[in-house]
């Protein structure tokens, strides 16, 4: 469902966000491994997801090299890591469909180093009509977006865990959409792309 919007823009998104990244790395609900090329080879990176049938799929975006990363199967909301453990951690469209986004950003905060970094890219709550339409259409949208709240106020709630948003980009990723493609897809937007680091 979401290749062609990969195609569109979301690849040479993930590609800018990861561009450059070094250190300990903890990317939270990998899942099939959408990031996974855009990662420098040097990279020591640990990929969580809550279901461990992503891990095959993980592999074969990573071009069958698994001495890149290692996998665990755990939520946003437990990372079974002790504190300040990595340099980078990574939520690209994951925040949306977290049980509890408020304790998965507390765990976040908590495995990352003093001055570490949140790399992120995410579609959060509008502003004004967009915002209630957003809240009309969440209930279905969940049931067939495998839980995804396209209304959630992510930068928000990223700011509360004591997050310092150092950059942040407002996008739609259906601009290139067909007119008709693009209207029904509208509630979706925007998307955020941004860096924070731990205060």
């Amino acid at each position: 469902m979401m290749a062609p919007v990969e195609e569109a823009s979301l690849a040479a998104r993930r590609c800018q966000l990861l561009e450059g990244v070094k250190g300990r790395v903890l990317e939270i609900g990998g899942g099939t491994g959408a990031n996974a090329p855009y990662y420098d080879h040097g990279t020591r990176l640990v990929v969580s997801d809550p279901d461990p049938s992503m891990y095959p799929l993980l592999l074969e975006k990573a071009r069958g090299d698994n001495s890149r990363f290692s996998f665990l199967s755990s939520t946003a909301e437990s990372i079974p890591f002790e504190a300040d453990q990595f340099d980078l951690v990574v939520s690209t469209l994951v925040l949306c469909s977290v049980i509890n986004p408020g304790r998965a950003m507390a765990e976040i905060s908590r495995v990352l180093k003093p001055g570490g970094k949140f790399l992120f890219l995410e579609h959060i709550r509008a502003t004004g009509k967009k915002a209630y339409l957003q809240d009309v259409v969440q209930p279905l949208w969940s049931l067939v977006g495998s839980g995804c709240h396209p209304n959630r106020p992510t930068v928000s709630l990223i700011r509360d865990a004591g997050f310092d948003v150092e950059k942040l980009e407002l996008f739609d990723p259906f601009s290139s959409f067909p007119g008709i493609a693009r209207f029904a897809l509208q509630f979706l937007t925007p998307f955020a792309q941004g860096v924070a680091r731990k205060e």
